[in-house]
């Protein structure tokens, strides 16, 4: 399905948009260090004189870069003498090792997250995936099944999982990594039978057409409430993991609907009435889109490289603005939610 919603997008002229993350606070910390370290020692604001330009870093709120070279004072992590900001003690120790390369570098190795089960390497996924962990269930889609995951080590970025039979009446519930509103539209519009740009194998055909049974109370133009006939209730946004999970920690906040999040869906609690999921939705979309902001585990925080360097809200802010897309919320707000009841065996 993922691979058919590629290739429709690609038919319409679609090209991803790159954009760098925001807010990189814990990036301007690693360059002060390092020119501390180059110049032999620098003023609070010398540098601007160096790295002063890079827009993002021009963005920053005073009252934010002040907040973070305090902490980093407090810590130990700089030390300041007269004005004249080194390395203290914290700092040298965390990231002395191997000649300074870690201020030389924003990553010493690559940007996510190994899976395994066991002694098994699954495959690798994005950090933001487990932002949630603890705290709320993790179900990943590897390896052509459903993994739950029972552990996350920060430093050595590594994920341990169980196979999980939690994947509902869809095989594709699960998130194993985050995928963009635009791409996850394309996959509703591949269940609702969009004409392909391409040539599909008969097998290929085959698989779709058993995927869009499983969705045949899908509608364009509006995300479904569905109760399936075990009594599991999910909101089917198709919006894209940073979206839902941002829905999500609002719906969880506002009466403990126990919701977990993934790219095409949120898991809603099952003892909640469709009265008092009606009046949730009704509330949520009174709410501005930019308020609503994904939850963040602590656990989480050690993920961000030179987190130690950044107050604890801080870096927990960075963190949220990385997984925010404000414009693909207002998007699933302003479509309309369709409650569906699926009868057994229907």
């Amino acid at each position: 399905m993922q691979a058919a919603a590629l290739v429709s997008l690609w038919g319409t002229g679609y090209v991803e948009r790159i954009q760098p993350p925001p807010a990189p606070f814990h990036i301007l910390a690693q360059q002060i260090m390092a020119l501390a370290l180059q110049h032999g020692g620098i003023g609070r604001a010398d540098w601007r004189a160096h790295v002063g330009g890079v827009q993002a870093f021009q963005r920053m709120a005073d009252e934010h870069v002040s907040g973070v070279l305090d902490h980093m004072i407090a810590t130990g992590i700089l030390f300041d003498d007269q004005g004249l900001l080194w390395l203290g003690r914290e700092g040298e120790e965390e990231y002395g090792r191997r000649h300074f390369m870690d201020l030389f570098t924003a990553f010493v190795s690559e940007p996510l997250v190994a899976v395994r089960h066991g002694e098994t390497h699954i495959g690798n996924v994005h950090p933001t995936t487990f932002a949630r962990w603890p705290g709320g269930e993790v179900v990943l889609v590897l390896g052509g099944r459903s993994w739950r995951v029972t552990h996350v080590d920060w430093r050595e970025r590594l994920a341990y999982v169980v196979p999980s039979e939690d994947h509902g009446r869809s095989r594709w519930t699960g998130s194993g990594q985050p995928i963009r509103y635009e791409l996850c539209q394309a996959m509703r519009d591949v269940l609702l039978g969009c004409e392909l740009p391409a040539t599909v194998s008969r097998r290929a055909t085959e698989k779709l057409e058993g995927l869009r049974q499983d969705f045949t109370w899908l509608e364009a133009g509006s995300t479904a409430v569905v109760r399936a006939a075990d009594g599991s209730l999910r909101w089917w946004t198709f919006g894209g993991l940073h979206a839902n999970a941002a829905l999500a920690a609002w719906l969880k906040g506002r009466g403990g609907y126990g919701v977990a999040p993934n790219n095409l869906s949120i898991k809603l609690s099952g003892d909640q009435s469709t009265t008092k999921v009606e009046v949730a939705l009704r509330e949520l979309r009174s709410t501005s889109a930019e308020t609503l902001v994904p939850e963040v585990s602590d656990r989480a925080l050690e993920g961000l490289k030179f987190t130690a360097c950044l107050p604890e809200g801080l870096a927990r802010r960075v963190l949220q603005m990385r997984m925010m897309d404000v414009a693909g919320v207002e998007k699933i707000l302003a479509e309309p939610a369709r409650l569906v009841r699926i009868e057994q065996g229907g």
